[in-house]
């Protein structure tokens, strides 16, 4: 069973992507197999943009902090 994408740190979520993306361009994969892929690779971008986001922003938070 594949660990539910919010259970997984963001250095591991872009490797399963980065290991998702080379099966599909390797054509390693069945079309069901592709289409379960795809989705899964779908929900760890997501993820992967999400805590980029919430990171920018605490960096911006921190950066006004040592302004003041």
């Amino acid at each position: 069973m594949q660990t539910p994408p919010d259970d997984l740190s963001f250095e591991a979520a872009l490797q399963e992507l980065s290991d998702i993306t080379q099966a599909m361009e390797a054509g390693q994969l069945t079309l069901d197999q592709m289409m379960t892929a795809y989705q899964r690779g779908l929900s760890l971008k997501t993820l992967c943009e999400n805590r980029l986001r919430v990171a920018e922003m605490h960096i911006e938070v921190l950066k006004k902090g040592e302004v003041s």
